[in-house]
């Protein structure tokens, strides 16, 4: 019987794929280093030249384009790479008007810049030189504008502080934060309580800390309210006033103690 032989293609064939593999590797390996060598001439020869040439600003806060130019220290020659925008962002909020901005680099030639302006809280008064004025108080502490029309926003005043506020950017001790961020948090959510303060004045006490009176708009005499201002209390607070008012007795009262939570109060004539 003859015997019939049959050559096996294996071998052939996996030279074969393996110099595909080989091939597609060598490629890729070549890819890849033509293109690390287009990216570091990229980096080393183009992109210290990109230049931006657009600056885009949002935000509530309406200052001049040459106003914050001048503040981010831009003189319109910055390329994009090497810009430092955390000394943009600094210059910027350098202007008391200015809460908090953002600095963003858009590619390939944009700085995007987003300022938010300080909201006025309180009107506090000010000396400049001779003159007496009034300017606007956020719930940071800072003096960001002059007030020139003072009945405009209806705001309360705050007297008595231990720091002599003397021009705008002037800026209060953190130890007032507390009270100013109780008013911020008031007006917000409760803006008929907030409505009903005429002023809210500091008085120091002799170990460095301090009392808040507050003089409300509807009744004609001062409350002392400890140190913090909050909607519950302060709502307790007008319906009492408001029941010894219907009884006829606030107008007899001439200063009330609400520190402890109970008004205690004194009438006219009495020590």
């Amino acid at each position: 019987m003859a015997e019939i032989f049959v050559a096996s293609a294996g071998p052939k064939k996996k030279m074969h794929l393996d110099n595909i593999l080989r091939r597609l590797l060598w490629g890729v390996i070549v890819f890849l280093i033509v293109f690390s060598l287009v990216e570091l001439g990229y980096y080393l020869l183009v992109s210290p030249h990109v230049l931006i040439t657009k600056i885009e600003c949002e935000g509530d806060l309406k200052l001049s384009e040459q106003e914050i130019l001048s503040l981010a220290g831009l003189s319109g020659n910055e390329y994009y790479f090497t810009i430092n925008l955390k000394a943009v962002e600094e210059g910027i909020k350098q202007h008391p008007m200015v809460r908090e901005v953002i600095v963003e680099k858009i590619f390939p030639n944009t700085l995007r810049l987003t300022l938010m302006g300080r909201k006025p809280l309180l009107l506090v008064q000010l000396a400049e030189g001779k003159s007496l004025g009034y300017g606007y108080l956020d719930e940071e502490g800072v003096v960001f504008a002059k007030a020139n029309h003072i009945g405009e926003l209806n705001l309360p005043i705050i007297s008595g502080l231990r720091s002599n506020l003397r021009q705008v950017a002037a800026r209060l001790p953190s130890s007032y934060l507390p009270f100013l961020q109780d008013l911020s948090e008031l007006k917000r959510e409760h803006p008929n309580l907030f409505n009903l303060l005429s002023e809210i004045r500091v008085v120091n006490t002799d170990n460095g800390g301090y009392e808040l009176v507050i003089y409300p708009q509807i009744f004609r005499l001062r409350v002392w309210i400890g140190r913090r201002v909050k909607a519950g209390s302060l709502r307790y607070l007008f319906f009492t006033l408001n029941f010894l008012d219907q009884q006829g007795k606030l107008k007899n009262i001439t200063e009330a103690d609400f520190r402890t939570g109970e008004l205690v109060y004194t009438m006219k004539g009495e020590d």
